[in-house]
């Protein structure tokens, strides 16, 4: 599992034991059991047959706003690999004859998001990167120039 090349490769494994890859990202034992207890509590009131089983609105408005608090927290977690790969992105593909796409934005949306699966949530932290953080790259202007062909393409104004 630790060579997967896509995320379906994970498929193999039993749903609520997925989230122990969680510690590779230093997430605790106990965050670990409450991701894993949403699948269990799924099991237990969502049927196959699309039926949903709660009480009342409010029960189900706790539930969303329960899994919610989950992803911001996954989020947190896989913040700092997405910004590695944001950083190696820029750092070895500003030269646009040693790559597989000769446009920039082809490059960023082939190789950047859809190799990477990355999320309009990924996507979002990556704006937020400090560039400058890369001044001491050699060809940092040039990043620096993939850097804000990025921003164009992926900001919401």
């Amino acid at each position: 599992m630790m060579n997967a090349s896509s995320p379906f490769t994970f498929s193999e494994i039993n749903e609520s034991n997925i989230f122990r890859f969680f510690k590779l990202v230093g997430c605790e034992n106990d965050r670990i059991g409450e991701f894993t207890r949403l699948v269990k509590d799924r099991n237990d009131i969502a049927h196959s047959n699309g039926n949903i089983f709660f009480n009342s609105h409010d029960s189900l408005d706790e539930k969303i706003n329960e899994v919610l608090r989950c992803i911001f927290k996954i989020e947190e977690h896989t913040e700092r690999i997405i910004e590695d790969i944001f950083k190696q992105f820029l750092k070895n593909n500003w030269n646009n004859n040693d790559r597989e796409w000769l446009d920039d934005v082809n490059q960023i949306k082939e190789i950047l998001i859809r190799k990477n699966y990355f999320s309009k949530k990924d996507i979002e932290h990556c704006l937020t990167f400090n560039i400058n953080l890369l001044e001491q790259e050699k060809n940092f202007t040039k990043i620096k120039k993939l850097f804000k062909i990025f921003q164009k393409e992926y900001s919401e104004n």
